[in-house]
């Protein structure tokens, strides 16, 4: 299946920019690859993309696109030539260009090739701590959530929950970012952990500074993926009129998700009315309009849920498609209303039939009995 996404800005959302060269070619042709090797770990993108994430002549757009894309063609491998070559590209960076907003997916990348893979990520814990802090901390937070993803397990999100209690400033906070995602990365792997999660979002709402406020919406809504429940939308809707402007933008992106693919009725109509009311906020309208171009998503056909046979499996190459999309949410200002808004194009590896279609040799349509997940025999054809 092949699913193409086109987000279209009305006139005066978005500003005319013209190109800045051959950078943004590189950028594109990165992301194509990703898409076309997701999971495949083919050692022609390796040999093609390591000098771009090494060499530091190149800008850090480029390096973390090449990171990214590595992370996404390897993951879950343990690749130790990927692992070496991004470790090797963020520590021979000065100090000031990792404070760049796309530094964080050099930390998404080291996470996508270890997802799963839990234990096997002791040693590269421990190389991480040459990093600079405060990205250093982040991508620590990031390997151990990646790694111990939808597992379930207990003690890695109370690890999680640990790292939010600190009051820290907002720039050395970022790590924290990570945790409030990691949360909710690692207890969707069971019901009552996902239940568990909504509660201990809710306290960190409440109690939580600034910037882990700012990432709750995302947590949120990756408990909660293309299944609009109405006590998540309920909550989301609350913090779209949030004051501070960064949660609503977020919990505005957080809606999409969580609606993406449904067409829900009850969020197509919160989302016309949050179009009315921030129509005089360009950047607000815009995110108002993503989330309504995920909610309509194929239809009502299509579902970004990586998880899928009652939590048993879980597609990685999915789950890496949300996790960055997710990432470019932790700094809309500087990601999505700045220059990198196509990083949401990643969502289109999450994407997948609701229905199950069954042909025969010559692809003429066959009808058949299946059990549906609901126990109920249903005739597709």
């Amino acid at each position: 299946f092949f699913f193409f996404f086109f987000f279209q800005a009305e006139d005066g959302i978005r500003d005319v920019e013209r190109s800045r060269g051959l950078g943004d070619v590189y950028k594109r042709q990165i992301l194509g690859l990703s898409f076309a090797y997701a999971g495949t770990a083919k050692a022609e993108i390796l040999e093609a993309l390591i000098p771009l994430v090494i060499d530091t002549n190149y800008s850090m757009e480029i390096s973390a696109m090449a990171a990214l894309c590595l992370g996404v063609v390897f993951i879950g491998s343990c690749n130790p030539d990927v692992l070496n070559g991004i470790m090797q590209g963020m520590v021979e960076r000065e100090a000031p260009s990792l404070e760049h907003p796309l530094a964080r997916y050099f930390a998404l990348a080291l996470g996508l090739v270890f997802l799963g893979q839990q234990e096997k990520i002791e040693t590269t814990l421990e190389a991480v701590q040459l990093i600079p802090a405060p990205l250093g901390k982040f991508v620590g937070a990031t390997i151990v959530f990646c790694a111990y993803a939808n597992t379930g397990n207990v003690a890695k999100v109370q690890e999680m929950i640990q790292n939010c209690v600190e009051h820290l400033d907002e720039k050395d906070a970022l790590y924290q970012v990570a945790s409030v995602l990691g949360i909710a990365v690692i207890a969707n792997g069971e019901e009552i952990g996902n239940e568990m999660a909504f509660r201990t979002m809710t306290h960190l709402l409440q109690y939580g500074e600034p910037a882990i406020r700012r990432a709750v919406p995302l947590g949120l809504s990756l408990l909660s993926l293309s299944y609009a429940s109405i006590t998540t939308m309920d909550m989301l809707t609350k913090l779209t009129y949030d004051p501070d402007k960064e949660v609503a933008q977020a919990a505005i992106f957080g809606l999409g998700l969580i609606g993406a693919g449904t067409n829900n009725s009850r969020m197509a109509e919160v989302l016309r009315q949050l179009a009315g009311y921030s129509h005089k906020d360009n950047d607000t309208l815009f995110m108002v309009r993503i989330a309504q171009g995920l909610l309509q998503m194929g239809k009502g056909l299509v579902t970004l849920d990586p998880v899928h046979s009652d939590r048993f499996l879980v597609s990685q190459v999915g789950l890496a498609g949300i996790l960055a999309a997710v990432f470019a949410g932790t700094n809309l200002k500087n990601i999505v209303f700045g220059n990198y808004h196509y990083l949401l194009f990643y969502t289109a590896l999450a994407a997948s039939p609701r229905v199950c279609m069954t042909v025969r040799q010559l692809l003429t349509s066959s009808c058949t009995s299946i059990w549906s997940r609901y126990q109920c025999r249903q005739e597709w054809g």
